[in-house]
């Protein structure tokens, strides 16, 4: 009987329903963050390229929130609610750029998704969602059902079924039929603490959802089932749930700043996750730890770990979308310079000729690195 209460407690507490578990085995990725390596870009890429985005007065950015690509074209999400529409080649071609209270408008974009020729949009602040084609003209609005709390991200998982990252802490995952038009399954619950205002992107590539303490990460299935799709194991500092579970009351905000820096030097919690990605081949993390930033590449196909801070050439990444072929990412001016991200040794000439010509006044730059065949 005490063996089947464990069992029991463990299937409602750190994960949802029993039904829902994986019946395979759940892929364990050990990693010890003690032994760094020394790891070239061109261990992993064969070739990487600059994408200025064109800088006009209608497409200004001011910060890259997130990036999709669709039939070559760059989608970008910039934080003032509007989604900027580039060529490959970094050309602004138009926008949607519709805030307000009208019909075919919504008070903000908290996230935005593509699938096939239908590019959706969430304005979590009033509950709805918006569809466009991808050429940016409205198709159509409608509501979401009313939750605890707020929408937050979410992820097509086919032509119906949506599924949403919410501040529901007893049910983040919410996962709802445009057919239907209700939420038919939730799942995930989470302790409500001062952890969660850390911040890591949900859905950073498929239905992939990571967490900033918790070392396991899950996915939603094309069927709609929330499983635990792999997670992290570094031995000896692996975050315990005393240290996640009982994190501080904060009551202001110099007392957020001060726990903020006893996090980010490891003094209450060993690490947290800051980014997550990957695709068919690789799994990805980053993480601090130590007041240092760890990239983690695991290579599926091989089995290699790689675990650096910097490349050799001294190169930091910002991923942020990813597919089997190349992975983009970005150069936030707030942490790093173009130099950290994109020196000279990594680049043909071709690339330093546009890299060269880059001013500060202009809209961020995309970076796009071509993982090895």
């Amino acid at each position: 009987m005490k063996r089947k209460f464990i069992i029991y407690f463990f299937c409602s507490i750190f994960l949802y329903n029993c039904t829902e578990k994986r019946k395979d085995a759940i892929n364990t990725i050990t990693v010890n963050l003690d032994q760094k390596q020394d790891v070239s870009i061109f261990e992993l890429f064969s070739k990487i390229d600059i994408i200025p985005l064109e800088t006009n007065d209608l497409s200004l950015i001011k910060f890259v929130q997130k990036v999709i690509v669709n039939q070559g074209n760059i989608y970008v999400l910039d934080e003032m609610s509007k989604i900027l529409v580039f060529s490959p080649e970094g050309k602004f071609l138009f926008k949607i750029d519709s805030k307000g209270m009208g019909p075919d408008e919504y008070l903000d974009i908290s996230d935005f998704d593509i699938l096939n020729d239908s590019l959706s949009v969430l304005s979590a602040v009033d509950n709805r969602m918006l569809i466009y084609d991808t050429n940016g003209h409205f198709v159509r609005k409608f509501s979401l059902p009313r939750i605890s709390r707020a929408y937050n991200s979410f992820k097509n998982i086919n032509n119906d079924s949506i599924v949403f990252w919410t501040y529901d802490y007893e049910k983040r995952i919410k996962i709802y039929s445009k057919s239907a038009k209700r939420i038919f399954k939730e799942g995930i619950p989470e302790k409500d603490n001062i952890y969660r205002n850390f911040g890591i992107q949900i859905f950073p590539y498929s239905t992939f959802i990571p967490s900033v303490t918790d070392n396991r990460v899950f996915k939603i299935t094309p069927k709609s089932e929330i499983v635990e799709a792999y997670k992290w194991d570094f031995g000896k500092l692996n975050n315990t749930p005393e240290m996640t579970e009982n994190a501080p009351k904060l009551k202001s905000q110099n007392e957020m700043k001060e726990f903020r820096k006893k996090v980010q030097s490891s003094e209450v919690i060993n690490y947290n996750f800051l980014k997550a990605g990957g695709n068919s081949r690789y799994i990805y993390t980053k993480l601090n730890h130590k007041n240092t930033h760890i990239n983690i590449f695991y290579d599926k196909l091989s089995k290699k770990t790689y675990l650096f801070e910097k490349t050799t050439e001294k190169i930091k990444f910002y991923p942020l979308y990813w597919t089997d072929s190349y992975m983009i990412g970005f150069i936030p001016e707030k942490v790093s310079t173009v130099n950290d991200i994109i020196p000279d040794v990594i680049l043909n000439q071709e690339q330093i000729k546009i890299k060269n010509n880059l001013s500060k006044f202009d809209n961020p730059v995309l970076v796009k690195y071509y993982f090895k065949k």
